[in-house]
């Protein structure tokens, strides 16, 4: 048994229908940022990323940061994945009520949290980023370290997402609501 060394981090940003892939050292990575995530941040930050060895922790977790060359640390989110120890192995089918109404519809209402705090941060006056014109993609892409995957030595690639809710529309066989 070895320890995990390498990790791939795949980051979309689904308004605008992106999608950015690469591999980071999961100890710790500064790796700079290579895709508009977000309408409240530049394209200035430096991603940091780690995800301790699951092996050696009792939870499976991953630490985003970006620190920005004008303000610092301006953004952090963990998020921690731990085995529920009153349902081992348990599908979510089987899981029970409780179960349904702590976490159905997490997603959704992890969602409305962010719109609310982003509404609230643009009443506070904070500006809005458009998303870069494909100059600015390209050299982002020139200009970034990442490590380059195995498959094609690309340092990341750029794509549609597949699949819907995020490729809807005419002619893509999903419903378009």
């Amino acid at each position: 048994g070895g320890s995990l060394q390498r990790c791939i981090a795949e980051v979309t940003n689904t308004p605008w229908n992106e999608r950015v892939t690469f591999v980071f050292d999961a100890s710790g990575a500064a790796v700079r940022k290579a895709l508009h995530v977000s309408p409240l941040m530049d394209m200035k930050g430096t991603w940091q990323l780690e995800a301790p060895d699951p092996l050696s922790h009792p939870s499976l977790k991953l630490v985003v940061r970006v620190q920005h060359p004008e303000y610092g640390p301006f953004f952090h989110a963990d998020l921690i994945g731990v085995r529920s120890s009153s349902a081992p192995g348990c599908r979510n089918e089987e899981a029970g009520w409780g179960v349904l109404l702590r976490y159905g519809f997490l997603p959704h209402r992890i969602a409305m949290w962010i719109y609310w705090q982003a509404l609230l941060l643009l009443w506070k006056g904070l500006p809005l980023y458009s998303p870069p014109e494909p100059e600015v993609k390209a050299a982002a892409a020139l200009g970034a370290r990442h490590p380059c995957n195995g498959v094609d030595g690309k340092p990341f690639v750029w794509r549609r997402a597949p699949h819907w809710p995020w490729n809807a529309g005419p002619g893509s066989g999903c419903p378009v609501l």
